[in-house]
């Protein structure tokens, strides 16, 4: 049996259908493939090696971060590029790691960082202390004015 002209057409365009929703699943496909490389690691204190919840690390020059949970574990999901973190907390010193080079071959990448406590110290300190004469006075007046009622 000889296809008709019609089916013909119809075929060709089924064909162009599905060449552009390949093109497009791919597009779409290598797209989600760049974001899957994750950067974590662990922050932890130098001196007591005890894990640091709350530590700020951040992609530097960008807003792109993460803050460390209660274990001081922390995740950044990244594209391809060169990255330098910055990690940083309270009274501890602001610590500085990079290079980091992201290609879309790594699942993830691990990056711990230990940091250093910061001594902070400050002058001398005046604590100057003042009664209140006016309201010892009314207190004392109040006092003589009830007992002599009595």
């Amino acid at each position: 049996m000889v296809p008709s002209p019609l089916h013909q057409i119809y075929e060709k365009k089924q064909m162009r259908r599905r060449i552009r929703l390949l093109i497009l699943f791919f597009t779409a496909y290598s797209g989600l493939v760049q974001a899957q490389t994750i950067i974590s690691g662990t922050v932890t204190d130098k001196t007591a090696s005890e894990p640091l919840p709350g530590v700020y690390v951040m992609i530097s020059g960008t807003s792109t971060g993460s803050v460390t949970d209660n274990s001081g574990f922390y995740e950044l999901p990244l594209n391809e590029g060169v990255y330098t973190l910055e990690f940083r907390y309270i009274s501890y010193k602001t610590a500085i790691k990079g290079p980091v080079v992201v290609s879309g071959e790594l699942g993830a990448i691990k990056v711990d960082m230990q940091l250093q406590p910061e001594e902070l110290s400050i002058g001398e300190v005046y604590i100057i202390a003042r009664r209140d004469l006016e309201t010892e006075k009314n207190l004392l007046t109040e006092r003589r004015l009830s007992s002599a009622a009595v």
